[in-house]
């Protein structure tokens, strides 16, 4: 005699608790998304704002520099040309001074001047 038994399971569901289960899903997912757009709207503008300011401060450190450039090639420019004047004058200043200086140096009114070296 063998012992059957019979394991039933009656499921009964109602489509009207699923739907509204999904439909709180989906309304929790909008606001969810909704909310995550915004932020990342808000991080997209601040970022737009940024890029407008580095863009800003790019373009003044690039005149600046441009001017600094100029402004050294301009100081450049004279110091060459003080040092050709004033080459052309050390150089007329020490033809004809030569001669003065080696004359005085060599006279003895200069050696009277001189203070003698300290002893030790």
């Amino acid at each position: 005699m063998a012992l059957t038994e019979k394991l039933q399971m009656v499921l009964t569901l109602d489509s009207k608790d699923a739907v509204k289960g999904f439909e709180s899903v989906g309304k929790a997912a909008d606001r969810e998304l909704k909310r995550t757009t915004s932020n990342i709207d808000k991080v997209g503008a601040g970022m737009r704002k940024a890029g407008a300011a580095m863009l800003t401060i790019g373009g003044i450190a690039a005149v600046g520099l441009w001017k600094a450039g100029e402004a050294a090639s301009d100081l450049a420019e004279a110091a060459n040309v003080t040092g050709l004047i004033s080459g052309s004058c050390i150089r007329k200043t020490r033809r004809s001074s030569t001669p003065f200086f080696s004359s005085l140096h060599s006279s003895s009114s200069w050696r009277a001047v001189r203070k003698p070296k300290a002893s030790r």
